[in-house]
């Protein structure tokens, strides 16, 4: 039997992508920080407090049941994650840094507290560097003969 997926493995993943980064990542590296932070902080708030986040108003419903159980700092985060994973989803044309995708990990982790949930540690990879030049540098396509 697989084990069910746990969202918090997108904040271990978010946090794995900015700690193996080059000292400036790329833009699909920090947005993809921003919004696997983002879904880890909701999904694991859902998961709870038992609310539906795929209702209508989803989102709000999660934040105001987070507050009910006394978590008011932590219900005050999703939020701006929400902000900032929709700009990092659909504005192309704002640009993020390291400490953009910092400060929605630590908001991200709040949360994930708060709904006590454990973060995975010590995990390992194949790769302990994320080389983001190859796959977000552009490559000339050769034509088939």
């Amino acid at each position: 039997m697989v084990a069910p997926f746990s969202f918090s493995e997108y904040f271990f993943l978010a946090e794995w992508l900015l700690d193996t980064s080059p000292k400036t990542p790329h833009q699909s590296v920090l947005r993809t920080i921003i919004s696997r932070a983002y879904y880890s902080a909701l999904i694991s708030a859902r998961e709870f407090t038992g609310v539906d986040s795929k209702a209508k108003d989803g989102h709000r419903l999660v934040i105001e049941a987070l507050r009910k159980t006394g978590q008011a700092e932590a219900a005050n985060k999703p939020a701006s994650l929400k902000l900032r994973r929709n700009n990092a989803d659909y504005n192309l044309a704002s640009s993020f840094t390291s400490r953009d995708a910092s400060i929605c990990l630590l908001d991200s982790r709040e949360v994930l507290y708060a709904a006590k949930t454990s973060i995975p540690r010590a995990k390992t990879y194949s790769q302990d560097y994320l080389d983001s030049s190859k796959f977000c540098t552009p490559q000339k396509e050769t034509q088939p003969e």
